[in-house]
This record gives C-alpha cells, sequence and structure tokens, in this order.
C-alpha cells in the first residue's frame, strides 16, 4: 500500500514537470491598418473596394453614358487585424507551432465581423515539415510584389488563402519541395448558384499542387504544378491545370522579383479567368463545360528601407478556350468567372504602378498610384473576342498603419 501512495505521489510530481516543460509560449501581434483610395470608374474589386482588381467595360445607357464612368472615394480600417504565434511544444520528434489570425473582413450587410486569415498548425522536423490548416495557397507563395495595396498584384499575381495539408521537405540546404492538398473556403469558384465552395464540394477531391524552390542568400526561384476539379453541375465536372515560376533577387536595399502564371479556371485565385458550357443537351438535360486559358507575368522592383520607393508591372492574356463553347437559344455563350460583365470578357489586362512608403519600426505611412488599363470583347465561340474596346481606371491609394 505504501509503494501505491509513494508511485502515485511520483506520477502527481512528475506529470506538473512535463507540463511545465511543454508550457506554449504565445506572442501577439497585429496592425492597426486604414486605407484611404480614389478610383476614376468602377472597377471588378472585393471589401469594399480596398481590394482592386481591373476596370469594368464600357456600358452605354440609352443616352449614350457609359454606366461604369463613375468615379468613387472611400476610407476604411477594415483591414485591421489580430493575430496569435504559439510556439513552445514538441510531439513525435516535432517542434510544434500554430498561428490563428483575424480580420474585420467578413460577410455581412457591414463591414466589421471577424474573419479567420490564417488558423493551422504546424510539425517542424529537422528536414521535413508538416503544416495543416487554413494558410497561403501554394500559388500565392514563393515570391510577392512588394506595394502600398493590400491587393498584391491581383489580377497577375494569385491570391488565395485555403484549408489544406502541406508536406514539405528539405533535400538540402538551398532546396525543398512541398506537397499540397488544398481545399475552399473564403476564396471559391464561380458556377450557376454564384460563388460558391458547392462545386468544389461537389467533387470530393482536394486541389493537389506540387512545388520546388531553391534559395540562396540573394536569390529565390521556384515553381509548381496543380489541378483542380470541380463540379458546376452535380452530373457534370471540370478538371483545370495551372502552372508557375517564378524568381526573386535581394541585395541590401535593392529587390527585384517576378512570376509568371498559366493556367485554367483560376476565379478563386482572384485572377480574371474562368470557364463555359461546352456542350447542352436540353432533352437530356446534360452538360459539358471548358476551361477557358489564361497567362499573366509582372515584375516588380524596390529601392529603400526606410524610405522605399518601386514599381510593379502586370500583363495578362486571354488564351481562349480548350473547347468550342456552345451557343445558347439567344446566340450568347454561357460564361462563369472573373473579368465577365454582360457579355463581355477581358481579353488582355495591363497594369504600371509607382508607389513610395516611410517605413518606422511600429509605424508605416504608404502612397501609390495604379494604372490599369483592360481591353473588353464580345465572346467568340473559341473563347477569344471580338469588337474589342478599351477601359482604364487611376487609382490613387494612401495608407497608414501602425504595427504592434
Amino acid at each position: 500500500m505504501t509503494k501505491k501512495v509513494i508511485f502515485f505521489l511520483l506520477v502527481l510530481l512528475i506529470f506538473p514537470l512535463q507540463a511545465q516543460e511543454q508550457r506554449p509560449n504565445f506572442q501577439f501581434y497585429g496592425a492597426l491598418r486604414n486605407d484611404f483610395y480614389f478610383n476614376s470608374r468602377l472597377n471588378e474589386q472585393a471589401v469594399a473596394g480596398l481590394f482592386h482588381m481591373l476596370p469594368r467595360p464600357v456600358v452605354l445607357d440609352e443616352n449614350g453614358n457609359d454606366e461604369n464612368a463613375v468615379p468613387e472615394a472611400e476610407m476604411l480600417a477594415v483591414l485591421s487585424r489580430v493575430g496569435v504565434h504559439i510556439t513552445g511544444q514538441e510531439l513525435f520528434g516535432a517542434a510544434v507551432s500554430a498561428r490563428i489570425e483575424a480580420d474585420f473582413v467578413g460577410a455581412g450587410a457591414t463591414y466589421f465581423f471577424f474573419r479567420i486569415r490564417h488558423a493551422y498548425t504546424q510539425l517542424t522536423w529537422e528536414n521535413s515539415e508538416f503544416l495543416l490548416g487554413q494558410a497561403w495557397h501554394p500559388l500565392f507563395e514563393g515570391v510577392i510584389p512588394a506595394m502600398v495595396s493590400p491587393n498584391t498584384g491581383s489580377p497577375f499575381q494569385p491570391f488565395n488563402r485555403s484549408p489544406q495539408l502541406r508536406y514539405t521537405r528539405w533535400l538540402n540546404d538551398n532546396l525543398r519541395v512541398t506537397a499540397n492538398a488544398v481545399y475552399q473556403m473564403q476564396h471559391t469558384s464561380y458556377g450557376p448558384h454564384g460563388i460558391s465552395p458547392i462545386y468544389h464540394k461537389r467533387a470530393m477531391f482536394p486541389e493537389l499542387f506540387l512545388g520546388i524552390e531553391h534559395q540562396t542568400q540573394h536569390w529565390r526561384s521556384g515553381g509548381g504544378i496543380g489541378t483542380k476539379t470541380i463540379k458546376p453541375n452535380p452530373n457534370a465536372s471540370l478538371t483545370s491545370f495551372n502552372a508557375t515560376a517564378y524568381v526573386g533577387y535581394t541585395n541590401g536595399k535593392f529587390l527585384l522579383r517576378a512570376r509568371t502564371v498559366l493556367g485554367q479556371n483560376l476565379s478563386d485565385k482572384l485572377m480574371a479567368n474562368g470557364y463555359g458550357v461546352s456542350r447542352f443537351d436540353p432533352i437530356r438535360g446534360e452538360l459539358e463545360y471548358t476551361n477557358f486559358n489564361v497567362f499573366t507575368s509582372w515584375i516588380n522592383v524596390a529601392y529603400g528601407t526606410t524610405w522605399q520607393v518601386g514599381a510593379f508591372a502586370g500583363y495578362l492574356q486571354n488564351l481562349g478556350t480548350t473547347r468550342d463553347l456552345a451557343p445558347t437559344a439567344h446566340g450568347n455563350f454561357t460564361v462563369y468567372g472573373r473579368g465577365y460583365h454582360n457579355h463581355l470578357l477581358a481579353n488582355r489586362i495591363y497594369r504600371a504602378l509607382a508607389f513610395v512608403s516611410y517605413n518606422l519600426p511600429s509605424l508605416t505611412f504608404g502612397l501609390e498610384y495604379n494604372f490599369t488599363i483592360a481591353q473588353y470583347g464580345e465572346v467568340l465561340r473559341n473563347g477569344q473576342t471580338a469588337n474589342n474596346h478599351w477601359a482604364d481606371n487611376h487609382r490613387i491609394v494612401a495608407v497608414a498603419i501602425y504595427h504592434f
């Protein structure tokens, strides 16, 4: 009996010591951010206009006036965010960390709802890493443009955070490979019922991405390929593919970054792209879909630390559809995706952007000018456009950020 009591007391003493060794560390961080913007016309955008993508096409009313030639301005603080980074635990020989981060861009009648940005757990071994939860999409990572705007180069640069499983393996000190299985939540596909994750849910299979990256003191380069399947209709699916390559160079105060993307149905990455109906049998109710193909490329340079100046140039080209589109009874085509308005499709987009920022340890002030011009046209059977016209937008952005 005495031995059992002593054993029990030892257990009570040892467990708290182990728990103390495993006690997590919490690091709180965040930013109070205020953004002001001015647009010379209406745009395809999100977050009440803070996240800018491209100008809307010229649409004439009965009096011959362009309905989208309407300037607008706004100031909002909803991109302010808070987060917690948790470290200090071990499991299966791996260092365990976790992150949860939120801002105020939740959907609703007003923009005052908490929204999850990141929520993941990460296990890190000597030569490998496993991530489980919501984090940046692999098409976004690698190199990201330096600028003032929160859109980080959309629609030329993919932008997406999604729930995922990610495995990373370091082959040596400079080279790593990653494998991702990704599902949709906030950034979702277009379809017959609007923007919704239901099309990806019906497919019951995650988006897959395989990437490789090489990094040295000054250079970072990499790329990857991915595939995704959705079901716009319960009886019809569509599989799309994408590929990306990127490079970045940093030396002192100077940085140079560039990326190119060749892909299909990338509207869930906030890019001007999508898919359309290629076959419709009204008697049997059968549908088939085809991808729109797109090519994008951008380059970004910046110089400075306390004072930083930089520029960004982007290009997007619609490459048409994989198969011919099927006309409706009215002679139009059914298209789902971004950059499509009133049977007009964004065929080509250019952007030139310049910025300056003043960066202190806890404060950032920034000013940016953005000129974006988009060529729109009527959709043809092969996914190209005809009777094209141009629509442009002059955008000014000013930000003030307090970091903590």
